[in-house]
């Protein structure tokens, strides 16, 4: 099972006076609340001063064209992150997974052709908010503070006696890898942290 789950979404993005504008509830919930000081806690992108760039109508509505629903969002915590490869990942923060009820906050994550709902604290800590996109296959991966590069070994693949690796350098929370084959989970395979001197900080296998 991928960590974040790959759905058809769409967020309602809508243009006034050549601004866009985002659904967003009038109280936070305590449940958002709670998962808001989490991520601001894990994500360094999310901590730094919003810029016009994070809510850019034309680049931001072209990337949610593809995936939405209306769901209810905490517009003043967008944030688009540039990946040292160059791509624009949104990280759009999701006070409510469901039209109906709390649903499960958490972060929308989209660019390099996917996107995943909804990517909790937890699960950035522990190395699970990922999406596979395709073609060209690409890996998008979304990694607490810390983190300067990463490796993952993809051991799912096609070539399992030998397993193929990819490796980058972390921007803004964020790096998108090109993969040799198509991927549809990471499942069993390792990855592993390093932080900016080189030093493993963590490996693991992907659940």
């Amino acid at each position: 099972m991928v960590a974040v789950v790959l759905v058809g979404v769409l967020v309602m993005v809508a243009t006034s006076a050549g601004h866009s504008t985002v659904s967003r509830s009038r109280h936070l919930t305590r449940p958002w609340r709670i998962e808001k000081r989490a991520l601001l806690g894990e994500l360094a992108i999310l901590r730094r001063p919003q810029r016009s760039s994070d809510l850019d109508s034309t680049v931001l509505k072209h990337a949610l064209r593809p995936f939405g629903y209306g769901k209810t969002l905490d517009r003043a915590l967008i944030r688009r992150a540039t990946t040292a490869s160059g791509q624009h990942v949104f990280l759009i923060p999701v006070e409510h997974s469901s039209n109906v009820g709390p649903g499960s906050p958490g972060l929308l994550i989209v660019g390099a052709g996917g996107a995943g709902c909804c990517a909790s604290a937890g699960r950035i800590a522990a190395g699970q908010a990922w999406t596979t996109s395709g073609p060209p296959n690409r890996l998008l991966l979304i990694v607490p503070d810390g983190v300067a590069r990463l490796r993952v070994t993809l051991r799912t693949g096609p070539e399992r006696s030998h397993p193929p690796a990819v490796s980058g350098r972390v921007r803004d929370n964020a790096i998108v890898l090109a993969i040799p084959f198509a991927a549809e989970t990471l499942s069993g395979d390792p990855v592993t942290w390093y932080g900016p001197t080189g030093r493993v900080l963590k490996q693991f296998v992907e659940p």
